[in-house]
């Protein structure tokens, strides 16, 4: 082979070689890519999971596209990850690693300077710390998350910012930066809406009523009712024409003076309007006037005189062509007349109301109207009495669907006094009626009521009338094949009734199944039970969930119903998981009356089913809803009889701790400490150490609040040693913590305290929480202060200094520098405390803060006989302090006078 052969051998395999690395290079990037789109996949398929509440298929599928991510060192997917994992696991009431999972997504978003997003986790670690009660620390990420969002501009997160840190000065008890928050939020919300009135989506998914109303509030609770009034007015006048604002003004100053039982100011203001509208001759508005004096008058007792003005307005009502609101003028004077006991002038107003405000009044239906008057007003007696003349009328007139109801009211009257011979009677009479007008809503109720009331003599006959109002929807339901009385829809309420009243034949059936042991009978009516519940959650208008609670219930219930109708489900196990879901759906809402429903409901058929450990769980599911009441206590001590009858340690424990925390909350150390320790004994009999460390921290805060320092410490050091053993470096923190605190307070141990107060420290060192380790470092520097030890004091700040440099927490850092400026300045380090000062002043955006510093920097260039720069710093402190109109004007005017 020739040296030229050779050559072009080599030129070959160069180009071979790189050909082959191009290739590899071409195939790794397409491998890459696949990764890529498998983990963005996995991250869907983990929320899919969520939503329909698979939380252990969702936890482990966020966690493989996470390390998925984490392979390919996709940073911005990583950091939206651990922020949906935040999510997820503050969705689970796990704040700690909500928290671990928030600060990694924080820092990665951080160093890839995406503004929005570190903007954003700063507001999620702010509502973690304010549900766990660490007002301080939500303080300072709601104050991140602010400067970030006003950097960039963002109008609607700068006014939910305001608003979250006005919440949280509230439940600090700091109403003068509560009122300044909030008026900050509704500022920026009202500028908002204005820029946005020509997109009305947008527009309406802002909630500035609720801005308004909490500033009124906090007036009212300050006693400050000028200022509640300015805002009342301006939320009056924020959507209102110009026109209606003047027109209204008084009656809307009328209503919030009401509405807070101020009743002289809104009698003021109800006879300013009336004086306006009778010089305009308005006799709409005179009539509206005279109405709402009537119950200024009634509230203040003065019956007579309500009355007087009630009449008026009905007289003025009446010669008007538009009747709108009307019937409320009616319905104030009959509450009147029924309060004072006269049922005469009632059933007079009543009957007068019905002939006005009814679209068709039916004389023959006079009596049937005036048995539903009293019987929605309690008076059982009056009604049945009318009822009975309504039914001599109809039958003397063979008035049939006249009968049918009266009869059928009758029956829901004796059915309320227990007298079943007499209900039983009436509604057979309606319900022979109803089958011959073929009238399917009237059958419907007839059939359910006869069901329950059979129910005590003839179970036969129970499950037949039951089963006729369930083979009544079935089929002429369905078949739209339902008389209306001549009507073409069936109104809300009507529908709502027919809803309920399948619903009770459904559950009662299951309930004489369940007696007599028929249990997949008795499963198949609950579950059909529970899609009329879930149809009728799925129509509930409360949309907002409680504070991070993010779940999508109602895509969980639509999944639900779906399983059902595919005959997916069908064990009572699923039947209760369901009870329990559609229980939290109502209870996230805040809906405790639905809530407690549907938890009472799911406990009723876990006992029919005789599912003893579904009982406990809806004990307890009760006992959360009912909180710190007695009957909380109630519900877990009858869940916990249960477990121990099941011998289920597990659950004996949670519900000791529970109760525990009850009786602690309640002052009731005593029985608290009782739960701790039998809570105590389990987790040492199932050796759950976790379990172990909680028993000692809770017992150490019960001995601490008895003022026992031996047995306080003896357990916090237990709890101590425990957490060692699981390397829980977030609980060890938390016991150096409070020993730190016992120490404190015993003379002669500062000692002890400052080593427990250290440990403190190396433990959020050694997590990596730099923003609680800033906040800890505050604290020991503040008692550093206390102790005059001004060098550990300065050393431990500039550590927070640092920290907060690389976290870019500009409030933060200016709260440091101005207290290591006064150090300084206490020294008399005048060139470092002017270096300081500057710093802060140069990062400070607040104007009390910056007037603050002004006034320092003033001081500092007075010690160092530079009187102009000083006279310049103390000037600016005095104009900022003159603006907000603060009392510090005049110390700072003091300070110049001496210059």
């Amino acid at each position: 082979m020739t040296t030229k052969d050779t050559s072009i051998t080599i030129k070959q395999l160069a180009l071979s070689i790189v050909a082959v690395f191009f290739l590899g290079l071409i195939a790794w990037q397409i491998w890459k890519a696949e990764q890529y789109n498998t983990a963005i996949s996995l991250t869907e398929i983990a929320n899919s999971y969520q939503t329909e509440g698979d939380l252990q298929a969702a936890e482990e599928t966020y966690l493989q596209a996470l390390k998925m991510f984490e392979d390919l060192e996709s940073k911005q997917q990583m950091a939206e990850t651990f922020g949906n994992l935040g999510l997820f696991y503050a969705n689970q009431d796990n704040l700690e690693k909500a928290e671990q999972m928030y600060l990694s997504s924080l820092e990665i978003f951080k160093a890839l300077d995406n503004d929005q997003s570190t903007a954003t986790q700063y507001d999620n670690l702010g509502s973690l710390y304010a549900i766990r009660g660490d007002r301080k620390s939500a303080e300072q990420m709601f104050l991140a998350s602010l400067a970030i969002f006003q950097e960039l501009d963002d109008e609607a997160n700068i006014a939910k910012q305001y608003f979250n840190l006005g919440n949280n000065y509230y439940l600090s008890g700091n109403l003068p930066k509560t009122e300044e928050m909030y008026l900050n939020s509704l500022d920026a919300e009202e500028t908002l809406k204005k820029s946005l009135q020509d997109n009305e989506i947008l527009a309406s998914q802002l909630n500035i009523e609720v801005k308004y109303d909490n500033l009124i509030k906090l007036y009212i609770k300050q006693n400050a009712w000028s200022k509640a009034e300015q805002i009342f007015h301006r939320k009056k006048a924020f959507n209102a024409t110009e026109e209606n604002a003047v027109l209204d003004k008084y009656t809307n100053l009328g209503n919030f003076y009401l509405i807070y039982n101020k009743l002289p100011q809104a009698k003021q203001m109800f006879l300013k309007g009336l004086e306006i509208d009778k010089a305009l001759d308005n006799k709409p508005g005179i009539a509206n006037h005279y109405s709402n004096l009537g119950i200024v008058y009634a509230n203040l007792g003065d019956l007579p005189k309500a009355e007087q003005v009630f009449l008026k307005s009905l007289e003025i009502g009446e010669t008007l062509t538009d009747k709108t609101g009307i019937s409320e003028k009616f319905d104030r004077l009959i509450t009147l007349y029924i309060k004072t006991n006269r049922w005469q002038q009632a059933e007079t107003i009543f009957l007068k109301k019905m002939q006005i405000a009814a679209d068709e009044y039916k004389v023959l239906d006079k009596y049937l109207n005036l048995g539903n008057f009293y019987l929605e007003n309690n008076n059982d007696k009056l009604a049945e009495k009318n009822f009975l003349k309504g039914l001599e009328i109809a039958k003397a007139l063979d008035y049939q669907t006249g009968l049918a109801l009266q009869y059928s009211q009758l029956g829901s009257i004796y059915l309320q006094r227990n007298d079943l011979s007499q209900a039983k009677k009436m509604y057979l009479s309606s319900l022979e009626i109803n089958t011959k007008l073929e009238n399917f809503i009237g059958l419907a109720n007839d059939y359910t009521k006869l069901g329950i009331i059979y129910l005590n003599s003839d179970v036969k006959q129970a499950e037949a009338m039951f089963s006729k109002r369930i083979q009544l929807d079935e089929t002429s339901l369905q078949e739209d094949n339902i008389d209306f009385d001549n009507e073409e829809q069936i109104d809300l309420a009507t529908e709502q009734a027919m809803q309920e009243s399948l619903a009770t034949s459904y559950t009662q059936l299951g309930m004489l199944y369940a007696k007599r042991d028929e249990k997949p009978e008795a499963v198949d009516m609950y579950f059909e039970t529970l899609k009329i519940d879930i149809a009728k959650a799925l129509t509930d208008k409360t949309a907002d969930l409680k504070l991070h609670k993010q779940i999508d219930e109602a895509s969980i219930l639509k999944q639900i119903i779906v399983k059902i109708d595919n005959m997916e489900v069908v064990s009572s196990d699923d039947l209760l998981e369901y009870y329990m879901t559609l229980g939290n759906f109502y209870a996230n809402r805040a809906n405790n009356t639905d809530a407690e429903k549907i938890f009472l409901k799911g406990l009723n058929i876990s006992k029919a089913l005789n599912k003893q450990e579904n009982i406990s769980e809806y004990y307890a599911k009760l006992g959360e809803l009912y909180n710190n009441t007695p009957q909380a206590i109630d519900m877990f001590i009858k869940g916990l009889e249960i477990d121990k009858v099941l011998n289920n340690q597990a659950n004996m424990s949670a519900k000791y701790l529970r109760l525990g925390i009850l009786y602690a909350n309640q002052s009731n150390n005593k029985d608290a400490e009782k739960m701790f320790l039998a809570k105590l004994k389990i987790d040492k009999t199932l050796d759950d150490k976790a379990g172990m460390a909680i028993s000692y921290s809770n017992l150490g805060a019960i001995y601490a609040e008895r003022g026992d320092g031996i047995n306080t410490e003896k357990m916090l050091i237990k709890a101590l040693d425990t957490n060692k053993i699981l390397d829980n470096k977030r609980g060890m923190a938390n016991n150096y913590a409070n020993l730190a605190s016992l120490y404190t307070k015993v003379k002669g141990y500062w000692q002890q305290a400052e080593i427990m107060y250290q440990k403190e420290l190396e433990m959020y060192e050694a997590l990596g929480d730099k923003i609680t380790l800033v906040r800890k470092y505050a604290n020991l520097a503040n008692l550093y202060s206390k102790r005059g030890e001004s060098a550990k004091m300065e050393k431990l700040l500039l550590k927070a200094l640092v920290i907060d440099k690389t976290l870019a927490a500009k409030n933060r850092m200016t709260y440091l520098y101005s207290a290591l400026g006064s150090i300084y300045a206490q020294r008399q380090d005048w060139q470092s405390a002017e270096t300081t000062f500057l710093a802060g002043l140069e990062i400070e955006q607040k104007l009390i803060s910056k007037a603050n510093i002004y006034s320092n920097l003033g001081i500092v260039y007075k010690y160092q006989k530079k009187l102009p720069q000083a006279k310049e710093m103390l000037l600016n402190s005095l104009q900022i302090f003159e603006e907000l109109g603060s009392p510090n004007t005049n110390k700072i005017q003091h300070l110049l006078d001496k210059l």
